[in-house]
């Protein structure tokens, strides 16, 4: 039992697979999810004859009261849960549909609602920072989050700023110039080029 007052809750179903003589079974269970104000989300399974609450798992999602959302991802049920982090729950196809809960790489969500169109069939629109933002969920499922950013020259090295998170790159390649220097340069190059023609032109 817990004293902690719930702030959301949202029923989801995951599609369990087994396989067993050369042949695929799927058992679907019914999972109750609840958001208490401590940021502490519960996970409980529901017995669809007799409603009995069983199994019971509990975790930490962030420092403010969850707030559960039902989405569709991959023309699934899944749940998006919002609090300081933003948490997808999905059924998992690597780990034959189990239910996995992990957050997402983006910012923090102040409310969200789902949408559907034709461009974007499992859409979600949120508020963040005071802004709209459309959002889709791509790549549920992966481990890591990956972005690739072009370099101007060759990287030298790499450092992680200790308080802020970020990422510095220096960079660095034989007889470069700073990018400061190039208007300059090229002013000059683009004199040079127009002198040359008047010489031709005069010839």
């Amino acid at each position: 039992t817990t004293t902690t007052s719930s702030s959301s809750s949202s029923i989801t179903n995951s599609n369990i697979i087994s396989q067993a003589a050369g042949t695929a079974t799927g058992a679907v269970s019914l999972y109750l999810h609840v958001g208490l104000a401590n940021g502490i989300l519960l996970r409980t399974a529901v017995d669809r004859v007799s409603g009995t609450l069983s199994d019971s798992r509990a975790r930490l999602v962030g420092t403010d009261s969850p707030h559960l959302l039902a989405i569709r991802v991959r023309n699934t049920r899944a749940l998006l849960t919002l609090s300081s982090r933003v948490w997808l729950g999905h059924a998992d196809v690597a780990h034959q549909g189990r239910f996995s809960l992990a957050p997402l790489c983006y910012e923090r969500l102040d409310s969200a609602a789902p949408f559907s169109s034709d461009q974007c069939p499992e859409g979600i629109v949120a508020l963040c920072k005071g802004t709209l933002r459309v959002l889709a969920i791509e790549n549920a499922g992966e481990t890591f989050s990956s972005k690739s950013c072009r370099l101007r020259y060759t990287p030298r090295r790499l450092l992680i700023h200790p308080q802020h998170k970020v990422l510095f790159v220096a960079e660095a390649d034989h007889q470069a110039l700073p990018m400061a220097d190039n208007p300059a340069l090229l002013a000059k190059l683009r004199a040079k080029v127009e002198d040359d023609e008047e010489r031709e032109g005069e010839m």
